[in-house]
């Protein structure tokens, strides 16, 4: 039973219709194509970024180890000059204690 408010459709406007419909499904399916080559596009560009953010990551990383290289040895250089001036002052002090003792020899003699 056909409701009764409803005329039925004109061979032309089913026709109309069924050409519409064809014609929104062909848009329908252009613009799926232009979403999935859009998604083909954005994964590729994720992927191309990731490889030199990962690249980042790792310099970062390299650069932080190397800072705290650095940090040491310019604390061994520290270390290092420290006890050269220590033994210089040591030698320094043996070396006038000598000087004084050839000089009183010198002057004995």
């Amino acid at each position: 039973m056909r409701p009764q408010n409803l005329s039925p459709l004109s061979k032309q406007q089913g026709a109309d219709a069924a050409k519409n419909l064809g014609d929104l499904q062909a848009k329908i399916q252009a613009a799926q194509a232009q979403v999935d080559n859009a998604t083909g596009d954005r994964d590729k560009v994720l992927a191309a970024v990731a490889t030199p953010k990962s690249r980042l990551t790792d310099l970062q990383q390299q650069s932080g180890a190397a800072e705290k290289s650095l940090t040491a040895l310019q604390q061994q250089g520290a270390d290092a000059a420290k006890t050269l001036a220590d033994q210089l002052a040591a030698l320094q002090s043996q070396l006038s204690a000598a000087q004084a003792q050839v000089d009183n020899a010198t002057a004995i003699g």
